[in-house]
């Protein structure tokens, strides 16, 4: 078969648009930020989003995924001089005992960095083969601009990720039914040493109850990283992420970006497998023509002006027979903001069996002949 030919072809979309002026994208302190659809993944927005920055602590949203797909809940862990000895926890001893469950909630709601660590020490052994794991896990998901050095988030020059990595491995946390209540919650009461009634611990996250549906997920604050917020919400079916780092007002732009998300996109069908693709000429068949469709609808979030969707089609032009009804033909891609949404194969829709060879050739040739007079 000939080799495929790549065309990529950026649309200008010429939809019809309707009635008014599109809502363009809101104003955002943030040097970087990323507005993603929770369900689908498709990015709605973003800016510097695929640059890689200091994250603070966001970065435990991943010690969580590690942390719980690692250990129970109710499994027990020991504070080491080490995780004592980490800045901006919440004044853990050496050889105190807590449960994993516990150390989440410390970790999620309050961020404390010593919780993170001993996390890690309990997952892994020590702190570094953690960070291991983290960016092994961080690639297995599609996050492929990250590189942990540590538990906490605590700076460090090579650990870094981007906005639009954030949302990738947020997407797959809330996936967890406990990481997502846990981001939820507002306060709650933890056992640790020293206080007989419990501590109650209330979460950073002040977008919890000041904004409608929010349910998560997680600050991050550092010199380096400046003000940083993952948030998330929740209106009727959709969901949605927000990702903003060195922020200088983090909940209100991600109230502004969340809000756009809500109110300025509709749901519209970019790929219709009704619709007849392209009618390829096919070398050496008992038919000289192939229609070739999408193999399945695809739908995508789109503002009102339609701008920044793209489709980049990769087929083979002069396909040679023999071919079945439903074989793939080429491939069509579809990018919203130069990010990769979906991929559809482009299939056959008849069957087109192989001309005879040698002098059968010529006499099957004039046999079509005489059946088209």
């Amino acid at each position: 078969m000939i080799g495929f030919l790549v065309l990529a072809l950026t649309f200008a979309l010429l939809f019809i648009l309707s009635p008014g002026k599109a809502e363009a994208a809101p104003y955002v302190t943030s040097q970087a930020y990323c507005l993603v659809d929770l369900t689908t993944g498709q990015v709605l927005g973003g800016k510097n989003m695929m640059q890689p920055r200091p994250v603070a602590s966001t970065t435990k949203v991943m010690t969580a995924i590690l942390a719980l797909e690692y250990a129970g809940l109710k499994e027990v862990a020991v504070v080491s001089p080490k995780a004592a000895r980490t800045e901006s926890g919440m004044g853990l001893r050496p050889q105190d005992k807590m449960t994993i469950e516990d150390l989440l909630k410390a970790a999620l709601l309050e961020s404390a960095n010593d919780a993170s660590v001993v996390l890690a020490e309990h997952v892994a052994g020590s702190e570094d083969m953690f960070a291991y794991l983290m960016n092994k896990k961080a690639w297995a998901i599609g996050a492929y601009h990250t590189h942990f050095e540590n538990a906490s988030g605590l700076p460090d020059k090579e650990h870094l990720s981007t906005c639009y990595d954030l949302a990738v491995i947020t997407r797959y946390a809330l996936r967890n039914q406990v990481f997502e209540k846990l981001v939820a919650t507002r306060q709650a009461v933890i056992k640790r040493p020293g206080y007989p009634g419990g501590r109650k611990i209330y979460n950073t996250n002040k977008l919890l109850g000041s904004y409608e549906g929010a349910f998560g997920v997680k600050t991050g604050t550092t010199d380096a990283a400046g003000k940083c917020l993952i948030g998330a919400a929740q209106r009727g079916n959709r969901k949605l992420v927000a990702v903003v780092l060195r922020s200088w007002d983090r909940y209100a732009d991600c109230q502004r970006l969340l809000d756009w998300g809500f109110t300025s996109f509709t749901r519209e069908k970019v790929v219709d497998k009704s619709n007849m693709f392209k009618v390829l000429r096919v070398n050496k068949g008992t038919r000289i023509e192939v229609t070739v469709y999408p193999d399945r609808d695809v739908y995508l979030w789109l503002s009102q002006d339609k701008m920044g969707l793209e489709k980049v089609v990769d087929v083979d032009y002069q396909p040679t027979a023999p071919l079945k009804t439903g074989q793939k033909i080429g491939e069509l891609e579809i990018r919203y903001l130069g990010t990769t949404v979906e991929r559809v194969k482009l299939v056959t829709r008849c069957t087109v069996g192989r001309e005879p060879e040698g002098l059968m050739r010529l006499f099957y040739r004039l046999y079509l002949r005489l059946m088209e007079t």
